[in-house]
């Protein structure tokens, strides 16, 4: 489905194309054949100076629906993705080892993941532990961060880690 705005500029006006992200929504067809959205319920988790309320939550079943650093959109990959993502925003490997709950090494390991540009491993590790290291830098590294998880059909679990300035 296309929707499109319309937005008045000094020289006329400008059809701009609209995306909406049907996974923040359930679709219903009406008798007539329209398709109704109803949005889905969001669950709020705000972590600020720790990751306790991570706990909660099986990350190995969620599925990533967004991720948004920095008050930018970030490419959906996985969690993998994201953490990889982060520790090259921090840009210091030194950092990183400082803030990490993972066993982040300074050399080559066969079977890690390795970052020349940090000088450092860490090893591969599953969707829980990686998003509390993510988590765990954002926070450590003023670095604000918004993550979205599909919980259920009708259930999205947003993840932000302080409010934005």
């Amino acid at each position: 489905m296309q929707i499109y705005t319309v937005e008045k500029t000094d020289n006329g006006y400008i059809l701009k194309k609209k995306s909406i992200d049907f996974n923040f929504f359930n679709s219903v067809e009406t008798k007539s054949g329209d398709i109704r959205l109803i949005p889905k319920e969001v669950k709020e988790l705000n972590l600020y100076r720790d990751i306790k309320g991570l706990k909660d939550y099986n990350f190995n079943i969620l599925d990533l629906l967004s991720v948004e650093c920095n008050g930018k959109d970030r490419e959906v990959k996985n969690v993998m993705y994201t953490l990889h993502e982060i520790y090259h925003m921090i840009g210091d490997g030194g950092k990183i080892v400082r803030n990490s709950c993972l066993n982040i090494q300074t050399m080559i390991l066969k079977g890690w993941n390795y970052s020349r540009r940090l000088g450092i491993s860490y090893p591969p590790c599953d969707n829980n532990l990686c998003v509390a290291e993510i988590y765990r830098q954002a926070i450590a590294n003023n670095i604000w961060l918004k993550m979205c998880f599909k919980i259920n059909n009708d259930l999205i679990l947003k993840i932000t880690t302080s409010a934005r300035e």
